[in-house]
């Protein structure tokens, strides 16, 4: 990132501190100022940046996910690669495209998150970024988990049902 972006990342992080502490918008700012952890993130599958397309397409289908995590041979996260890459970068016409490596149509060095960030941030930087999916890495950029849009809506609708569920009917009269 250049400084700029550090300067505006910062900006918006002190901008959603504040919100968090008074009620803003349509959604109860408890559950937008709660950490990624709160969606239980799933373990992310992880391919080698040496993985052919054929392989990566296969584990994609048999997997039923829409991206996988790019690792070096570290274990470290070099990119992603989602069905968006597969649609718009791989020339599926052409049967030599899925020999070449995952590496020349993944994602580079993808916008990432840590565990303890807070949902509206990182709500914020996939609505900017344009994307669906919100690895999470450690410290040392080792995948431990990834969030999704879907993610996020799953949450809500089941917290609403459970809310409703657990309503209690006035008498009638």
């Amino acid at each position: 990132m250049t400084t700029g972006d550090d300067t505006n990342r910062d900006k918006i992080s002190s901008v959603i501190r504040y919100a968090c502490e008074r009620k803003f918008g349509a959604l109860d700012n408890s559950f937008l100022c709660q950490s990624l952890s709160i969606l239980d993130p799933v373990r992310p599958v992880c391919i080698s940046e040496h993985e052919t397309i054929d392989g990566t397409v296969e584990l994609l289908k048999g997997k039923r996910m829409g991206c996988l995590l790019v690792t070096n041979a570290a274990g470290k996260l070099v990119g992603i690669f989602s069905e968006r890459d597969l649609l718009l970068k791989v020339n599926l016409r052409d049967p030599k495209s899925f020999d070449r490596p995952v590496s020349d149509f993944m994602t580079k060095d993808p916008v990432t998150a840590a565990m303890d960030m807070t949902l509206a941030f990182a709500l914020n930087m996939m609505s900017e970024g344009g994307f669906r999916h919100l690895p999470i890495v450690d410290q040392d950029l080792m995948p431990v988990g990834i969030v999704s849009v879907k993610d996020v809506v799953d949450y809500l609708v089941k917290d609403f049902v459970n809310e409703i569920l657990s309503f209690e009917l006035p008498e009638p009269l």
